[in-house]
């Protein structure tokens, strides 16, 4: 059952990455593209606390504080820098179908335990930071206006690619 919700998850994931696409990009503005990295950063977040809390494996653990840490620091820098230029993220069906997704996930996540837990967390977060890092790259940050935000999501985006790289590894650590 959770190899077909894991999947489901996916599908979403991968819907919602084309409602990114197929929406007129243009429509976007800066401060809904925020929110939208925003809610990656606060679904991630929500998926490390999980994993801190029903896994017992140092690796699995080691990696949800990496992304505990960084995904905080980078949000309130984020919120930070664009309270400075007075832009206030906001919330839209993109943000709100990523969060539903994520919370949906989560849920199925924590009904697992042990070696089944960190298994499909490992694969979770590598297909999720492949799904953001796609979308960052080849949708949102191209759709930015202000160079500042730009910015604030090429920093997201270095971010997203260096936790994919580490979710890699782990997927393969936990084979």
């Amino acid at each position: 059952m959770f190899r077909i919700r894991y999947w489901l998850f996916i599908v979403v994931m991968c819907i919602a990455g084309t409602s990114v696409t197929a929406q007129n990009t243009a429509s976007l503005t800066d401060s809904q593209i925020a929110h939208i990295l925003y809610t990656a950063w606060q679904v991630d977040i929500a998926a490390a606390n999980l994993a801190l809390k029903n896994s017992s494996n140092n690796d699995v653990k080691a990696f949800a504080n990496t992304i505990l840490r960084d995904y905080t620091t980078a949000n309130n820098t984020a919120l930070s820098s664009l309270a400075k230029l007075d832009i206030t993220p906001q919330d839209n069906a993109i943000s709100q179908s990523l969060a539903g997704a994520g919370a949906e996930h989560a849920q199925d996540l924590s009904k697992l335990s042990g070696g089944a837990f960190d298994k499909a967390y490992a694969q979770n977060e590598r297909a999720f930071h492949v799904f953001v890092t796609g979308v960052l790259e080849v949708t949102l940050i191209p759709s930015i206006k202000s160079s500042q935000v730009k910015s604030l999501l090429q920093s997201g985006l270095a971010l997203f690619e260096q936790h994919n790289k580490d979710a890699a590894q782990l997927v393969s650590q936990l084979k």
